[in-house]
């Protein structure tokens, strides 16, 4: 809950430099995968709260079920980021636990919060039925933010055997797994086409990477670091991607 307060802090704080460390964290350290992966959960579920206008009681539920949803797969999440070979059937079945494991993990740390609970172990559940463990096709609200904020921030992790993908293209596959889902359209929109982080080509042939969100999905603002030419700046400079002469090619 300690933790909770300070993701919920920070969202407060400045949004737009919290997506930014989402997208540019560092991916190469697999082994901490797992804490990584939770507390960037966490991040995006604390923004979406914030915009459904959750009590502060229920953004930080939303916020500590995030951070141990995996809790029983920790150190398993960053065994398997940096394996090269298919899961075995020994962490297959640990995978298709987890979500009863960390539920069992938390009640027995004390926890009495029933709703945290339900999320924790519904997280993978899904309203067609088909998700795991018990293919349930009511899952709540708070458990469905946490499946999409997992698949969501997992898509821009990379992996030993892939990089991360593209803002643009995570986002469309969200949208295609999810058809019609309220809850993955507004993830989609908090990011914004160009969220923080991601590096975007202008049409004055700059290089520049998005530190801001605009008032639209389409410009952001811009820290440009390479002239038309490639060549670095020796500081970054600022641009409106709203006014066409800087727009996002």
């Amino acid at each position: 809950r300690e933790a909770a307060g300070h993701v919920l802090a920070l969202n407060e704080l400045n949004a737009d430099l919290l997506l930014f460390l989402i997208l540019r964290h560092d991916h190469g350290h697999f082994e901490n995968y797992g804490v990584s992966h939770s507390l960037h959960v966490a991040c995006v579920c604390s923004l979406l709260a914030q915009r459904l206008g959750w009590s502060r009681v229920d953004k930080q539920r939303a916020i500590g079920a995030a951070l141990t949803m995996n809790l029983s797969i920790i150190e398993l999440q960053g065994q398997c980021a940096k394996q090269s070979t298919p899961l075995t059937s020994a962490q297959r079945e640990q995978i298709d636990q987890h979500p009863l494991q960390a539920s069992m993990l938390l009640r027995v740390a004390g926890l009495d919060d029933p709703d945290w609970l339900a999320a924790v172990e519904d997280h993978h559940e899904r309203p067609d039925g088909h998700g795991y463990p018990n293919g349930r096709c009511d899952p709540g609200a708070l458990s469905q933010m946490l499946r999409l904020a997992d698949q969501f921030t997992a898509k821009h992790s990379a992996r030993a055997t892939r990089p991360p993908m593209i803002a643009l293209q995570a986002a469309r596959e969200l949208f295609l797994q999810n058809p019609g889902d309220p809850m993955a359209a507004l993830l989609i929109k908090e990011f914004g086409i160009y969220p923080p982080g991601c590096y975007v080509t202008l049409v004055t042939g700059e290089v520049g990477i998005v530190v801001r969100r605009g008032q639209s999905a389409n410009t952001p603002e811009v820290a440009v670091i390479s002239n038309a030419r490639g060549a670095p700046l020796a500081s970054p400079q600022y641009r409106d991607t709203a006014l066409r002469d800087c727009a996002i090619k």
